[in-house]
């Protein structure tokens, strides 16, 4: 599931669980997730669309880069911190690993059939969720088909339209806003994380 209701449709799959359901979560390090949701929501909500709509394109034009909005989180200027907090929720943003899966709903998952997709191990992580779910395949080469399409490709100024680099004073506001995220992230790690098969 991806956006918009996707939290209340997966709590309730969650809580209606038949005892078969297997769930197969994607995770991320939670700054890295927001930095790369800046910037896809940057390309497909504002750059791609000439007739963005001018809340999205005061936001990116007020807080052209994801420091820049990083930064602002903790401006002197009450006004711009607040909309710099505003902007940090809407799109891809504000749909961390806290939105899909709360601390709450973190213990309703069932150990033996949620598995973990960390995009840092993509390739292992699927190879092990496929040996567990079936387990006649175990040790045979599992094929991950990885095609990462560039969005910034088309771009000939991407690395400054779509810098990755934070300050420090950008990465600690970021971790601030994001303490539920990384707690969230943490406890489906240590609950739901598989050795190496």
């Amino acid at each position: 599931m991806h956006v918009r209701e996707a939290n209340r449709l997966i709590r309730d799959a969650v809580v209606k669980d038949p005892g078969d359901f297997i769930y197969l979560i994607s995770t991320r390090d939670p700054i890295a997730r927001f930095v790369s949701s800046f910037n896809w929501d940057k390309h497909n909500v504002y750059l791609s669309r000439p007739n963005a709509v001018a809340k999205v394109k005061q936001w990116f034009e007020e807080f052209p880069t994801i420091d820049a909005l990083a930064r602002a989180l903790s401006y002197a200027d009450p006004q711009k911190a607040q909309r710099a907090l505003h902007f940090s929720r809407f799109g891809h943003m504000g749909k961390g690993p806290a939105w899909y899966t709360p601390l709450d709903l973190i213990p309703l998952l069932p150990k033996d059939r949620t598995f973990l997709v960390e995009t840092e191990n993509f390739a292992t992580d699927i190879q092990n969720f496929v040996w567990s779910a079936n387990p006649a395949l175990h040790g045979m080469p599992v094929k991950v088909f990885h095609d990462k399409s560039d969005f910034t490709a088309g771009y000939s100024d991407a690395k400054e339209l779509f810098p990755k680099n934070l300050s420090m004073e950008g990465r600690r506001n970021l971790r601030i806003l994001l303490n539920e995220d990384v707690l969230a992230w943490s406890k489906l790690r240590q609950d739901f994380r598989r050795p190496v098969a």
